[in-house]
C-alpha cells in the first residue's frame, strides 16, 4: 500500500511561510474557518494575496495554510 500524506493547517497566528517555503513554491493552501482556497504570499504585502479584477491585494481573510503536497511520482 501507498504512503499516507498528512497535512495539518498552519495557524498564521503562530508563523507565516519562510522564505525556504515560499521560494520552493509560493502557493499555498488557505482557509478563513469557512471556505478553502489557494493564495500566494507576498513579503510586499506582508501576507496572503488575491487577485480581484487584475489587481493584486492582500487577503485578510486567511486565519491557517499549509503548503501543497508534493507533485505525485509513480515509483
Amino acid at each position: 500500500m501507498g504512503k499516507t500524506i498528512t497535512c495539518e493547517w498552519i495557524l498564521c497566528s503562530e508563523r507565516l511561510p519562510t522564505v525556504e517555503e515560499i521560494r520552493e513554491n509560493n502557493t499555498f493552501i488557505c482557509t478563513n474557518g469557512m471556505g478553502t482556497f489557494v493564495r500566494s504570499y507576498s513579503f510586499r504585502w506582508a501576507g496572503f494575496t488575491m487577485v480581484l479584477n487584475g489587481k493584486e491585494s492582500k487577503d485578510r481573510s486567511v486565519t491557517a495554510w499549509m503548503p501543497l503536497p508534493k507533485p505525485y511520482k509513480e515509483v
